[in-house]
């Protein structure tokens, strides 16, 4: 993340289409420079869901072909996290298999 005039720009080398320029509202570079609408926000609260989306589509795409079961019990999964409760799920049986000499 980095500050370029009165933007944060969040970008990710592995999703260069999704970085964010979000208007900070607390740091302006004149005067002039206008606060940000509700509207601007939305939008780029939307484009920020959306990405998030995406990613998230992405990881369970990639534990889908690895074989990770949908829904594995655990707390992630209670506490609403079922791609967190996956990659434990993941990290697991690597373990596992690391030692079983796998």
């Amino acid at each position: 993340m980095s500050k370029i005039a009165s933007f944060t720009v969040v970008t990710s080398p592995e999703f260069p289409d999704t970085a964010l320029a979000i208007k900070n509202p607390h740091h302006r570079t004149t005067s002039e420079d206008p606060m940000p609408t509700h509207e601007g926000w939305i939008l780029a609260l939307a484009r920020e869901r959306d990405a998030l989306l995406k990613f998230k589509s992405y990881v369970h795409g990639v534990l889908d072909s690895a074989g990770v079961p949908v829904d594995p019990p655990g707390a992630h999964r209670d506490a609403g996290c079922r791609v967190g409760q996956r990659l434990e799920f993941l990290l697991a049986k690597l373990k596992e298999a690391k030692q079983n000499g796998g």
